[in-house]
Protein backbone atom coordinates (compact mmCIF):
# COMPACT_ATOMS: atom_id res chain seq x y z
CA UNK A 1 0.00 0.00 0.00
CA UNK A 2 3.01 2.01 1.06
CA UNK A 3 4.26 1.56 -3.17
CA UNK A 4 0.41 2.35 -4.08
CA UNK A 5 0.44 5.95 -2.04
CA UNK A 6 3.50 6.68 -3.54
CA UNK A 7 3.01 5.90 -7.38
CA UNK A 8 -0.44 7.95 -7.15
CA UNK A 9 1.40 10.78 -5.74
CA UNK A 10 4.10 11.05 -7.81
CA UNK A 11 2.27 9.75 -11.42
CA UNK A 12 -0.99 11.21 -10.50
CA UNK A 13 -4.53 8.91 -11.35
CA UNK A 14 -3.50 7.74 -14.56
CA UNK A 15 -0.27 6.45 -14.14
CA UNK A 16 -1.86 4.88 -10.93
CA UNK A 17 -4.39 3.44 -12.69
CA UNK A 18 -1.78 1.83 -15.24
CA UNK A 19 0.04 0.08 -12.65
CA UNK A 20 -2.03 -0.84 -10.05
CA UNK A 21 -4.47 -3.12 -12.93
CA UNK A 22 -1.76 -6.02 -12.45
CA UNK A 23 -2.10 -6.18 -8.84
CA UNK A 24 -5.31 -5.64 -8.43
CA UNK A 25 -6.94 -8.55 -11.41
CA UNK A 26 -5.16 -11.85 -12.19
CA UNK A 27 -3.63 -12.20 -15.00
CA UNK A 28 -6.33 -14.73 -17.01
CA UNK A 29 -8.55 -12.00 -16.48
CA UNK A 30 -6.20 -9.80 -18.13
CA UNK A 31 -5.41 -11.70 -21.03
CA UNK A 32 -8.83 -12.73 -21.57
CA UNK A 33 -10.08 -8.92 -21.45
CA UNK A 34 -6.76 -6.83 -22.84
CA UNK A 35 -9.18 -5.25 -25.08
CA UNK A 36 -10.65 -3.58 -21.88
CA UNK A 37 -8.06 -2.17 -20.14
CA UNK A 38 -7.96 0.95 -22.12
CA UNK A 39 -11.63 1.66 -20.72
CA UNK A 40 -11.26 0.38 -17.17
CA UNK A 41 -8.08 2.65 -16.95
CA UNK A 42 -10.40 5.60 -18.24
CA UNK A 43 -13.59 4.74 -15.79
CA UNK A 44 -11.02 4.51 -12.49
CA UNK A 45 -9.44 7.81 -13.20
CA UNK A 46 -12.90 9.37 -14.75
CA UNK A 47 -14.40 7.77 -11.29
CA UNK A 48 -11.84 8.89 -8.55
CA UNK A 49 -10.57 11.55 -7.16
CA UNK A 50 -6.58 11.56 -6.14
CA UNK A 51 -6.83 13.25 -2.83
CA UNK A 52 -9.44 10.87 -1.91
CA UNK A 53 -7.77 7.71 -2.84
CA UNK A 54 -4.47 9.28 -1.02
CA UNK A 55 -6.98 9.34 1.80
CA UNK A 56 -8.16 6.05 1.50
CA UNK A 57 -4.36 4.26 0.95
CA UNK A 58 -3.19 6.20 4.05
CA UNK A 59 -6.09 4.95 6.31
CA UNK A 60 -5.21 1.51 5.53
CA UNK A 61 -1.99 1.68 5.62
CA UNK A 62 -2.64 3.14 9.30
CA UNK A 63 -5.22 0.73 10.04
CA UNK A 64 -4.42 -2.43 12.74
CA UNK A 65 -3.30 -5.16 11.50
CA UNK A 66 -6.14 -7.57 10.07
CA UNK A 67 -5.34 -10.48 12.53
CA UNK A 68 -6.46 -8.37 15.57
CA UNK A 69 -9.45 -7.35 13.82
CA UNK A 70 -10.24 -11.15 13.24
CA UNK A 71 -9.91 -12.22 15.81
CA UNK A 72 -12.12 -10.44 17.22
CA UNK A 73 -15.00 -11.73 14.73
CA UNK A 74 -17.79 -14.16 16.69
CA UNK A 75 -19.86 -14.76 13.72
CA UNK A 76 -19.55 -17.59 11.08
CA UNK A 77 -17.11 -16.18 8.67
CA UNK A 78 -15.95 -17.21 4.83
CA UNK A 79 -12.74 -15.86 3.60
CA UNK A 80 -12.21 -15.78 -0.06
CA UNK A 81 -9.31 -15.67 -2.10
CA UNK A 82 -7.84 -15.99 -5.87
CA UNK A 83 -4.88 -18.58 -6.39
CA UNK A 84 -3.11 -15.88 -8.23
CA UNK A 85 -3.76 -12.75 -5.53
CA UNK A 86 -0.85 -10.47 -5.84
CA UNK A 87 -2.10 -8.53 -2.19
CA UNK A 88 -3.04 -11.22 -0.13
CA UNK A 89 -2.05 -14.23 -1.40
CA UNK A 90 -3.60 -17.65 -0.37
CA UNK A 91 -1.40 -18.64 2.41
CA UNK A 92 -1.82 -14.95 3.94
CA UNK A 93 -6.01 -15.95 3.42
CA UNK A 94 -5.37 -19.34 4.98
CA UNK A 95 -3.68 -17.54 8.55
CA UNK A 96 -6.62 -14.66 8.74
CA UNK A 97 -9.31 -17.40 7.88
CA UNK A 98 -7.76 -19.01 10.83
CA UNK A 99 -7.74 -16.17 13.26
CA UNK A 100 -11.16 -15.30 12.86
CA UNK A 101 -12.29 -19.05 12.96
CA UNK A 102 -13.45 -19.31 9.68
CA UNK A 103 -13.42 -20.84 6.63
CA UNK A 104 -10.87 -20.62 3.56
CA UNK A 105 -11.69 -21.19 -0.07
CA UNK A 106 -9.19 -20.46 -3.14
CA UNK A 107 -10.69 -19.74 -6.37
CA UNK A 108 -8.28 -21.44 -9.23
CA UNK A 109 -7.21 -19.40 -11.49
CA UNK A 110 -8.43 -15.94 -9.81
CA UNK A 111 -6.36 -12.85 -8.79
CA UNK A 112 -7.44 -9.76 -5.83
CA UNK A 113 -11.00 -9.16 -8.27
CA UNK A 114 -13.08 -12.25 -7.26
CA UNK A 115 -16.52 -10.83 -8.05
CA UNK A 116 -14.95 -8.99 -11.72
CA UNK A 117 -13.12 -12.00 -12.55
CA UNK A 118 -15.41 -14.82 -11.46
CA UNK A 119 -18.40 -13.71 -10.79
CA UNK A 120 -20.47 -17.10 -11.13
CA UNK A 121 -17.90 -18.87 -8.67
CA UNK A 122 -17.62 -16.31 -6.33
CA UNK A 123 -21.29 -15.87 -6.07
CA UNK A 124 -21.56 -19.98 -5.97
CA UNK A 125 -19.06 -20.05 -2.89
CA UNK A 126 -21.18 -17.30 -0.97
CA UNK A 127 -24.31 -18.83 -1.83
CA UNK A 128 -23.27 -22.46 -0.42
CA UNK A 129 -21.27 -21.09 2.54
CA UNK A 130 -25.14 -18.91 3.78
CA UNK A 131 -26.98 -22.02 2.60
CA UNK A 132 -24.59 -24.34 5.50
CA UNK A 133 -25.65 -21.71 8.13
Amino acid sequence: INKWIDLLSREGLEGFARYITADVLGQDYLDQNFDLLDQMHHALVKRNRKEALLTHLTALWDSPPAAHVAASVTHPCLVLSGEKDRLIPPSEASILAAHCRGQHQVITGAGHSLPIETPELFDKAILHFLQSL
